[in-house]
């Protein structure tokens, strides 16, 4: 069965999204990388390189690179899936996501690029449920995305930065199930309440795409699910006041959470020093990775094995 391109490798960023209150459309590709390496077979589906309790048919990878072969009309084949993961997993930086586009990036290329990014692009959000992930994930940058029910289509918009700012992620050593996240969020909000959403989102768009930095922080704060997911994650609270009074920084829950993702316009502003003088009165555990804006978003290679 080997034959011509019958091995593929796929990167995907990890991506924060909602980026204060852009809830659920905006979001951002980051260097964090996942790799994936499919290699067809005739053994059934077998998955190794990440912990075990995933390992089965049901991993998300294997069901995405399904469904594409079903959206084909087509009997998936047998592959072996070796994963060499870097984003953490249900930490609020697009794990998920990651793992639905790699399935359904290599589902493609076996099958001949039949379908555009636009299909892919569009699948993957029915998959995971909304774009502000799927979009920085797959064409990289900061992008916005949204459901249009006149079309029946997921879009997005890929917006350029001239001077992106410094990014830290703060993870923790606990996960936050996006189910738990999404469960605390209010039915209803005030008219208040999303006006001045409104206001930060326009705020936060038009300092990062026009340069702008009067009032930096300003721009990332939020009514809409900061004040609802702050209190499942502890420390965010003590993180935030504390680095919130540097003018040049501002906080922001990264996805679900618990992962926070700092934001810096001064790249002299060390944020590991900030964090460790916390250390004594942090309930969990923070790990600080610096990183920065990933502009290309996912990548694919295949070749004969």
């Amino acid at each position: 069965m080997i034959g011509i391109s019958d091995r593929v490798e796929v990167t995907v960023p990890a991506t924060s999204a909602n980026l204060g209150p852009g809830f659920d459309c905006l979001g951002i590709a980051l260097t964090i990388e996942n790799r994936y390496t499919f290699l067809l077979s005739d053994e059934g589906v077998v998955i190794s390189g990440c912990p075990e309790a995933f390992c089965n048919p049901d991993h998300m990878t294997v069901r995405a690179f399904h469904a594409l072969y079903l959206e084909a009309g087509q009997k998936p084949p047998d592959f072996r899936l070796h994963l060499d993961s870097k984003i953490p997993i249900a930490r609020g930086l697009g794990s998920s996501a990651a793992c639905i586009l790699a399935g359904l990036a290599a589902a493609n290329r076996f099958l001949g690029n039949r379908f555009s990014e636009e299909k892919l692009f569009d699948l993957a959000c029915r998959l995971e449920g909304h774009p502000d992930n799927i979009a920085p994930a797959l064409f990289g940058g900061f992008c916005a995305g949204l459901y249009d029910d006149r079309s029946d289509r997921f879009l997005y918009r890929k917006f350029a930065v001239p001077h992106f700012p410094h990014l830290y992620a703060l993870v923790p050593d606990f996960c936050l199930s996006t189910t738990r996240a999404r469960s605390a969020l209010p039915n209803t909000y005030s008219k208040e309440d999303m006006i001045a959403t409104i206001q930060h989102l326009v705020w936060l768009l038009g300092n990062l795409t026009q340069n702008k930095r009067e009032n930096f922080a300003a721009g990332f704060e939020d009514c809409v699910h900061h004040p609802y997911r702050g209190p499942l994650i502890p420390d965010w609270e003590t993180i935030r006041r504390h680095l919130s009074q540097k003018e040049d920084c501002a906080v922001t829950i990264s996805g679900s959470g618990p992962t926070l993702l700092v934001w810096v316009e001064d790249a002299r502003r060390p944020i590991a020093p900030l964090v460790e003088e916390l250390a004594p009165v942090l309930k969990a555990k923070w790990e600080v990775l610096p990183c920065a804006l990933n502009v290309t978003g996912l990548r694919i290679a295949s070749w004969e094995e």
